[in-house]
Order: structure tokens, then sequence, then C-alpha cells
């Protein structure tokens, strides 16, 4: 079996939060060494959540497997200069302070590439290198309401919606993840490292790349249609005799979909003729769809659609979906030991390579390797690695 991808690269994850760490995990994943730098208080994401035990909320844990981890104070020469050695020895530099944190400390790229030409360096910011919003703090939250997501997300006449997780963040780490490997082909060809530049704003404008294009070409602003589908119809959540349902006809399923439905003469009907014919009769269309889908169960439905070959599919609480026979089949959810904690549960991977399995460790408990790194790592002596303890310099376990 041939070895994973990343094996044998150093990183040094300097990232806090969920954009950085998202993606220095998922170069883990691919067998990466990855080091995760935090300040002796610990990574901020430790502590969100309704539920945290020993510093270790469940959102830390989903994003910081396959990690090792140290705990250094920033405002320490001595626990700097730790880190400028940590950095240049490393193949990839993950960061995501506000542009300019980095190069205070001597950790920027352009210090780092006069000693390493070839580390791939990846700066996550909230708004981009330039501009009036640069030295403002960027979230997931603060870029959801002002990257136009929000603005398109709600019921037709109600208020904005935000989306209930780190959406932002885990596209913005997904993207910055991408960008690292684009940079490790080029130095494959070149020899040299690259700064790999990503920030949640660009990340979630060019998520949103249809309807902002639609903007752009006819100035049509984004409909606010709750469950309804904007660019389909019929489309969108509708309720049945039990429970709910969602479903989407395209225009090759349209006939199809009349015959299960039991609405035949809307083929012929020149107000539904096309796609955008019934975007246009959308209002007349949905009060028919409706009325038939409220007559059966979902499980009906579901059968019948299916048998049409429609797009469609139940309304899952995590209850449901987690216990989806798909689901199971497909492995996603798995548990790993945890030295704490025990058994935990994680997502897993959702990329598979043909003859090769990925791995999972736990995330580490903060400054769990800061000894082991410091000593086999950098090369410090016990009695150095005491003294920095000692002084409260590093933390340990």
């Amino acid at each position: 079996m041939a070895e994973l991808p990343l094996k044998g690269i150093r990183v040094a994850d300097f990232s806090q939060g969920v954009a950085g760490p998202i993606a220095a995990m998922l170069m883990g994943d691919l067998g990466a060494d990855v080091i995760k730098v935090e300040p002796r208080r610990g990574d901020w994401i430790r502590s969100v959540g309704r539920k945290v035990e020993q510093a270790m909320s469940p959102t830390y844990l989903s994003m910081n497997r396959n990690k090792r981890g140290i705990a250094v104070d920033m405002k320490d020469e001595r626990g700097i200069a730790a880190l400028r050695k940590l950095a240049v020895e490393s193949d990839i530099v993950v960061e995501s302070f506000r542009p300019g944190v980095m190069e205070r400390f001597e950790l920027g790229y352009e210090h780092l590439r006069a000693a390493n030409p070839g580390v791939v360096y990846a700066s996550v910011t909230g708004y981009g290198r330039d501009g009036p919003y640069v030295d403002l703090p960027g979230a997931d939250s603060v870029i959801q309401a002002m990257g136009g997501i929000m603005s398109i997300n709600g019921q037709d006449g109600g208020d904005p919606l935000r989306f209930g997780m780190f959406m932002v963040d885990m596209i913005t780490g997904n993207t910055a993840y991408q960008g690292v490997l684009g940079a490790l082909l080029g130095k494959m060809k070149s020899g040299e490292g690259s700064h790999v530049h990503t920030n949640l704003l660009d990340a979630i404008m060019a998520f949103q790349a249809p309807p902002i294009t639609e903007y752009l070409l006819y100035g049509l602003m984004p409909e606010r249609n709750g469950n309804v589908n904007s660019y389909v119809a019929p489309s969108g959540v509708f309720k049945t005799a039990d429970s709910f349902l969602m479903f989407t006809a395209l225009e090759q399923h349209w006939p199809a979909c009349c015959e299960a439905l039991g609405l035949e003469s809307l083929r012929d009907d020149p107000r539904f003729a096309v796609n955008a014919d019934r975007l246009t009769h959308r209002d007349e269309l949905l009060v028919l769809v409706r009325e038939k889908l409220t007559a059966r169960t979902t499980a009906d439905w579901l059968t019948l659609f299916r048998h049409h070959d429609i797009l469609c599919a139940p309304i899952n609480d995590y209850a449901t979906l987690v216990n989806d026979p798909q689901v199971g089949v497909n492995a996603l959810l798995r548990t790993m030991e945890h030295s704490t904690f025990g058994p935990v549960p994680f997502v897993a991977n959702p990329v598979r390579y043909e003859g090769l399995e990925m791995s999972y460790t736990p995330p580490p408990a903060l400054g769990e390797h800061t000894r082991e790194v410091f000593e086999k790592d950098l090369g410090y002596a016990p009695a150095q690695v005491n003294e920095l303890l000692a002084a409260e310099v590093i933390a340990g376990a």
C-alpha cells in the first residue's frame, strides 16, 4: 500500500478558531505531521459550545484531530525563538491572525522564506491583506452578514437568517487547504514555496457565484424564498400527511412529476410549459402541488418520486441522519480512543483514496506534546525544557 500523500511533510499550525485549524487538520488526515501552536491559555475555540469538558469543546474536537499540540507564551522572546525554529524547519505554515501580526514576531512569510525558500505559507484572514477593513476583527457571523449570504436566507418577507453553524469558516478552511495543495504541486515544479492567501469574505462570495453572477448580468436581486427554490419550480420543502418532504422537478423530470402527482393535465398547460414559465406562475403551481402532497405520507411520496427518478429526500434531524443506512454504509461517522474521554465520536474525512487508509489520532490536550516537540523536534535538552516550564514560557499537559 502506498503512503499517504503528505507523509513526511511538517505543518506548523499557528491558527486558532475554525478556518485555519480545519485546513491544517485536513493536511494531517493526508499524513502530514501537524504541530498545533497555542498560547498558554489555549485556542479560544476550546471554550465554545454548550458543553465543554476539560477545555475541549465538541467544536475543538471536531477540527483538531491528527495533530500534536504545544502551548507557548508568544509574548516571551524565549518562546518566540523556539517558534521561529519550528516555523523555519516546517514545510507548511498556517496562520490566521490579522495582517501584520506574524510579521511583528518575525514569523511572517518574508522572514521565513529568507531561511527556507521552499516554505508554503498559508494566511487566513477576515477581509484580505489590504483595504479599509483589514484591521477589523473577522468572524463567521460577521462575514455571513457582510458577505451577502444572510440576505438570501430566510422566509419571504421575513428577516435575514444566519446559518446555524460555522459555514463561512468551514468553507474558508477547505479553500485554504485547496490553496496549499496547489502550492505544493507548484513547488514540485519550481522548488520554490509560496504565500497562499484566502479570507472569509472572498470565500463566501465565491460560494455564492451563481446568484452574484445573475445579479451582475441582469441586476436581479436574489429572492428570499425560504424553503422554495428560486431557480426551479416546483422545488422546495412541502408538508405531507405526516411530516415534510424536499423534492425538485428539473426540466427533464416535469412530465414524470405531473404523472407522480396525478396532475397530468399540467403537462400541456402553457403556464407551466418550461421551467421559466413555471417560475413566472410559481404561486399558482405551488397551490396545486401542496394540495396533492398533503394527501399522502412522506414515505409514500418518497417511494413514488424515486420510482420516477425525481430528486427527493426526507427532512432528517441529526438523530435520524446518524442512523440512516446510507450513512452507515459510507462509514463517515467513527470513533477514536481519547486518553481522557475514552471513545470519542468524530466525522471522518469525506475523501477516499483507493488503496489508502487514513488513520486518525485524537485532538491534543493543551500542551500535550510540548515536551516531546521541544526535545525531539527542536533539539532542546530536558533541563532547558524544565527551565521554560518553570518560567511559564511554555506549558505541558
